[in-house]
């Protein structure tokens, strides 16, 4: 017996020493750090971006269970409840199976939460994980079969988006029929970029490539529409109005815009929803979470990794600092992915939210 208890301190021994974690058991729920003072939110605009995200990725979030989803732990940290969040059957699925991965990655075994602005870089910035938990159409034939029917058609001589000219097709406007479908040609190739209504009323954002696939983001340099989450920032929950006026028929297509946008606020507020589209702005909460973790600051990273700031700016004395141009975060910022080598542990997030990467994670991917 001893000698069992001697081999048996030895290995847990041996196992600390190599810095292996044992796993943690799963569980039904995934903790959210909150650190205010990096994202210079308050508490409640923490949740609210938090809210945001989980909407944009199709939570319902029904009012008699949303106070269960997400509530606090701590005063800073935050609990969501997977099978509480009103998600589709296998959208639910997709979503536990990257908080699973979450929850065994070494920082969040050692700390006990995944950064908030982690959580959201990894749910909206990696297009994989966002086209499974909103169960997007895998195919351009198969969102066309979706939504059939009567619908308008304009032209664009000269996208600033794409960068050439494109069609656009717009669907019912009564929502949540709602759909609108641009699409682009370059050497006789199609590719498309698409939207509709997911059931809590959010819009959904699809790129489909050449073969009429989901595609993470257009495979045409010229074409500036990015990630989904850059069409989320871009579009900030409607539909947006044409940025020139190369449009033809520009007088017929701005008023079609508006009816769309005008249907969607229409819908909206019949839903029994413990989110909240009002009010709007609150949906850049969501954008300062995730800009916040991959542009950290010094105090930010000495918090989060546990280590005094003298010691951090000695380790990264070589990795240059900036100023973000769209937020002020106060002082200047480190670009996380030029840093992560030196962190002690780290959450795999995309290098950038927006704009896709060879580098982007996949935790859906089979292996």
């Amino acid at each position: 017996m001893k000698f069992s208890l001697v081999v048996c301190s030895f290995l847990l021994l041996m196992a600390a020493a190599s810095g292996f974690v044992t796993p943690v058991a799963y569980e039904n729920k995934l903790v959210i750090g909150i650190d205010t003072l990096s994202t210079k939110l308050n508490r409640q605009q923490c949740r609210s971006g938090l809210l945001w995200t989980l909407s944009y990725l199709g939570a319902t979030l029904p009012t008699s269970q949303a106070a269960s989803a997400i509530k606090w732990q701590s005063d800073s940290a935050l609990v969501i409840y997977p099978d509480l969040l009103g998600l589709g059957k296998t959208g639910e699925v997709a979503f536990e199976k990257i908080c699973d991965s979450l929850r065994h990655t070494r920082q969040y075994q050692q700390t006990g939460s995944v950064p908030a602005g982690a959580f959201v870089a990894v749910m909206v910035g990696c297009s994989e994980h966002y086209y499974a938990i909103t169960e997007a159409p895998t195919s351009l034939n198969a969102f066309k079969k979706l939504h059939h029917g009567k619908r308008s058609t304009f032209m664009i001589e000269h996208s600033l988006i794409s960068g050439r000219a494109r069609h656009l097709f717009f669907g019912r406007v009564a929502a949540p029929k709602l759909w609108a479908l641009a699409v682009q040609k370059k050497e006789r190739k199609v590719s498309a970029e698409a939207i509709d209504v997911m059931p809590n009323g959010q819009l959904r954002f699809l790129i489909y490539n050449e073969n009429g696939r989901l595609s993470a983001a257009p495979a045409d340099k010229d074409n500036l529409a990015g990630k989904p989450a850059k069409c989320m920032w871009c579009h900030e929950g409607q539909l947006q109005r044409p940025f020139n006026t190369e449009v033809n028929d520009v007088a017929t297509l701005v008023p079609a815009v508006d009816s769309m946008n005008n249907a969607l606020r229409t819908l909206r507020k019949t839903f029994d929803s413990g989110f909240s589209f009002e009010p709007h702005r609150d949906h850049t909460y969501m954008e300062i979470l995730y800009i916040s973790y991959l542009e950290p600051t010094l105090q930010q990273l000495s918090r989060e990794w546990r280590m005094k700031s003298e010691d951090i700016r000695l380790l990264l004395r070589l990795n240059k600092r900036h100023l973000h141009p769209e937020f002020s975060f106060g002082d200047s910022l480190y670009t996380r992915s030029e840093i992560k080598a030196a962190a002690p542990y780290s959450i795999p997030v995309p290098d950038d939210v927006r704009e896709w990467r060879l580098s982007d994670p996949n935790f859906l991917r089979t292996k």
